[in-house]
């Protein structure tokens, strides 16, 4: 029994494609749980939808990394618009740009008042403003605003730059089969995984060769 695996959901009479992962042996009559699919499948009935295997894994890191290279896969090549897939990472990752689901168009209940994680904190909306004067910054009330301003302060908090890293792995992937490893573009991935190579670095054995 695999761990999981990766699979493709097409939906027969507009071409529009899932790709999503699913734990245990692959199940034909698993299409996908996402918000877009989920109303997909309402409206055309699960009889207009082809599920395919792309892949499967032993362990939950692989299962992810797979899913995420495949939706970006499928994303670039096939094109966004044509994606039943919200998120661009797996697992509730970031939505993509200018995406209309519930979450993004209007809050749900656990995001009003003083549920929201931003409640009672400086925003327009409770009267208070983040200043700074280019090395320390607070917030104020609203009818404090303009004192501070006259003295210099501006409106808004410091920008700090960001650290960067180098890696030069960035965009790379590890690939191994028959004891043999290298690292290849991301854009090959799927290429390597269909002529039996695996994804990630094999454990080397230490007492190997002794």
């Amino acid at each position: 029994m695999s761990y999981g695996y990766v699979y493709r959901t097409t939906n027969l009479i507009n071409n529009k494609i899932y790709v999503g992962q699913h734990k245990g042996d692959f199940n034909p009559k698993y299409f996908g749980s996402g918000h877009l699919i989920t109303k997909a499948l309402k409206k055309y009935g699960k009889e207009n939808f082809k599920i395919e295997l792309l892949f499967s894994v032993n362990n939950w890191k692989d299962l992810n990394n797979l899913e995420r290279d495949y939706i970006h896969v499928h994303g670039v090549g096939f094109g966004w618009d044509n994606m039943y897939n919200i998120a661009v990472m797996p697992i509730g990752g970031m939505h993509k740009s200018g995406c209309k689901c519930s979450f993004c168009v209007k809050p749900v209940d656990w995001q009003k008042g003083s549920k929201n994680h931003m409640y009672g904190k400086p925003g327009a909306a409770c009267g208070k403003y983040w200043i700074n004067n280019h090395q320390i910054e607070t917030y104020v009330e609203d009818k404090e605003l303009n004192h501070w301003l006259s003295l210099g302060w501006i409106k808004g908090r410091i920008i700090r730059k960001k650290k960067t890293r180098s890696n030069s792995f960035t965009g790379k992937r590890w690939v191994y089969r028959d004891k043999i490893r290298r690292v290849i573009l991301r854009s090959e991935l799927v290429e390597y995984l269909t002529n039996g190579w695996c994804l990630g670095m094999w454990s080397i054995d230490k007492n190997e060769g002794a």
